[in-house]
């Protein structure tokens, strides 16, 4: 039977991987997670074929700058009923995904896509007639928590404190949010004033 055996030579390797890790576990053992570098996002592009697979396609173009560059694609697929994954690691950036269906029924059910930007699921779906587009992302970068910059900037703190009656309950401000203090030691409220 050529095509079960090209179907399943093409998941050889992977085949092989769970094998020996079942072998050793004795439990499914899911792929490792793709770790990204500074100012980077994981970008994951998942297709769940429908029983036309041939007549879906999809891009991932970045769209921060003056032109429009692919980055990723994918399609059109060989096998039916069948996920495909495809992940990078992408700057930060503002980036639009398009996917299209030739014979224009989108991906029928069970068929899916979904689009994982970061931490955040972005687009997902399966109806729509000759395509559907998603833009997500910003070309603002975020600031980056693990930056020099971050690291050694001066943060700012400030608080105000109101005694409220005769009890021993204060009120605080801390940068635009207000919360009640109850203070246990007056002595120590004492020195904190």
């Amino acid at each position: 039977y050529p095509g079960v055996y090209a179907r399943v030579s093409y998941y050889a390797d992977w085949i092989k991987e769970q094998t020996e890790c079942a072998r050793r576990t004795g439990k499914f053992c899911p792929p490792m997670p793709t770790t990204c570098g500074v100012s980077e996002e994981l970008l994951r592009v998942s297709i769940f074929t429908d029983d036309v697979p041939d007549d879906t396609s999809w891009t991932v173009e970045n769209t921060c700058g003056s032109s429009s560059d692919v980055i990723m694609s994918g399609g059109p697929y060989e096998y039916e009923f069948s996920l495909f994954v495809s992940e990078m690691c992408v700057p930060e950036g503002q980036y639009e995904f398009t996917i299209e269906d030739f014979c224009g029924d989108g991906i029928n059910y069970p068929g899916y896509y979904r689009v994982e930007y970061g931490n955040d699921e972005e687009a997902i779906g399966g109806i729509f007639d000759d395509s559907d587009t998603s833009l997500f992302g910003s070309c603002t970068p975020s600031p980056n928590r693990n930056s020099k910059a971050a690291k050694c900037a001066k943060s700012s703190f400030q608080a105000s404190f109101n005694k409220s009656g005769g009890t021993s309950l204060y009120h605080a401000t801390l940068i635009g949010f207000t919360f009640a203090l109850n203070v246990v030691a007056v002595a120590a409220s004492s020195a904190l004033l």
